[in-house]
């Protein structure tokens, strides 16, 4: 007897970007565009929106993961008489559930993982739908061009790659707690590159704020996108109309 497979259902409706595409497309004043929105499920945009839809979700969810996790770390530095004698004399804070670092390190790295995945999807989904809707190329120098003409910070991209090719090719992370405010008590991550004792060189570690400002640009970059995308769509209706 054969094999049997069941499907699980995607219970969440696609990101708004996406979906905001297809509609623009699917209420285009240009014939040719809805024709070629109606063959989406029959080409390459399906596989990739499919995929970048579900990466978008799983970012999501990384994220607020990362959230909570800090607010488990915060809960358990409420002795500050006990923090205080650990930062005097130099010793790691052991924490009540052990387990908890590697549940960080695990989301830490999916995160930079995921995004910098999401990234390239981005770049693939991007040149199957210029080339099978508008009939025009894009390339990555292209795209960024852009969106550096959108003020929009691209270093996020920059720095998404070195991380990614440090934490996937040379070593693994390491969590530190940087103490931002005693009252209240308000703390950062910082996620260590190697095996260090002091803070003293900034290229030994990566603040919290590095990757939230990944996210932020990541999230400010698809903005961008999908306003460069309906420009080019208003673009092809104004020439087919001429």
């Amino acid at each position: 007897m054969p094999n049997e497979y069941l499907l699980i259902s995607d219970e969440v409706s696609g990101p708004p970007w996406l979906l905001q595409i297809m509609r623009r497309l699917n209420e285009s004043s240009s014939a040719l565009l809805r024709s070629r929105m109606q063959d989406w499920p029959n080409g390459p945009l399906l596989e990739r929106g499919l995929a970048l839809a579900t990466k978008l979700i799983m970012l999501a969810i990384i994220a607020r993961r990362i959230n909570l996790h800090i607010q488990r770390v915060r809960d358990e530095l409420t002795d500050e008489q006990g923090v205080n004698e650990h930062i005097r004399r130099g010793f790691s804070f052991r924490l009540t559930e052990q387990t908890l670092p590697y549940d960080i390190l695990i989301d830490i790295e999916s995160f930079i993982f995921e995004s910098r995945s999401a990234y390239e999807i981005i770049g693939r989904f991007l040149d199957n739908f210029f080339s099978h809707i508008l009939d025009q190329s894009i390339t990555q120098d292209e795209l960024i061009e852009m969106l550096d003409g959108r003020d929009i910070d691209t270093q996020w991209i920059t720095e998404l790659s070195n991380d990614r090719n440090l934490f996937i090719h040379e070593t693994a992370p390491w969590l530190a707690v940087k103490l931002a405010s005693r009252e209240p008590l308000e703390i950062e991550l910082v996620i260590l590159k190697e095996n260090i004792q002091d803070f003293a060189n900034p290229e030994d570690y990566i603040e919290f704020d590095q990757l939230r400002n990944i996210y932020q640009g990541f999230e400010s970059s698809l903005r961008a996108i999908r306003e460069f995308i309906f420009e080019k769509i208003r673009q092809f209706e104004q020439s087919a109309s001429n």
